[in-house]
């Protein structure tokens, strides 16, 4: 059986003009067009996971004590997280992939963000709000990995 979104995900990009159709980009391949929104994706790939969009938002934000902007961590064992951009005036909504970004530059209006693979992504967003949510999601896979670290030292007693 095949995830609706795998580790090779580098964005789902859901557009404002038309409702429930999502953009995603998969490492090295071409742009696929998906008629389900981007919430619809993720929750389907965690249920078969093993787990829920829900469940996972709200253990972020334990971790990351914050309720607002929360990145959401597909698998902690191979730091396969997504990082949220949205903006209710436009109407879009964006999860990143953090493992495939390089680099992210704009400015106060739009914000670029260029994939391992060569690939952009243009956002409607100020570049300052992109990083910290790029920030956001690189603490939240550190936490992870420390617990699943910590956790691996109390099992080999």
């Amino acid at each position: 059986m095949e995830l609706p979104i795998s580790i090779h995900t580098m964005y789902l990009y859901q557009y404002g003009e038309v409702e429930g159709r999502t953009e995603l980009r998969r490492f090295n391949e071409q742009t696929i067009i998906m008629d389900r929104p981007a919430d619809q994706l993720l929750d389907e790939t965690l249920v078969l996971l093993g787990s829920s969009l829900k469940t996972r938002k709200s253990s972020a934000r334990i971790l990351m004590r914050t309720k607002k902007y929360i990145p959401i961590m597909m698998e902690a064992h191979l730091n396969w997280a997504f990082f949220q951009v949205h903006q209710n005036k436009q109407h879009y909504k964006a999860y990143i992939n953090q493992k495939y970004v390089t680099y992210i530059e704009g400015s106060d209006e739009y914000t670029d963000i260029t994939f391992l693979d060569g690939a952009k992504l243009r956002l409607p967003q100020k570049v300052k709000h992109v990083q910290k949510q790029y920030e956001k999601c690189i603490c939240l896979v550190d936490t992870q990995y420390k617990i699943i670290k910590r956790q691996s030292l109390y099992d080999c007693r």
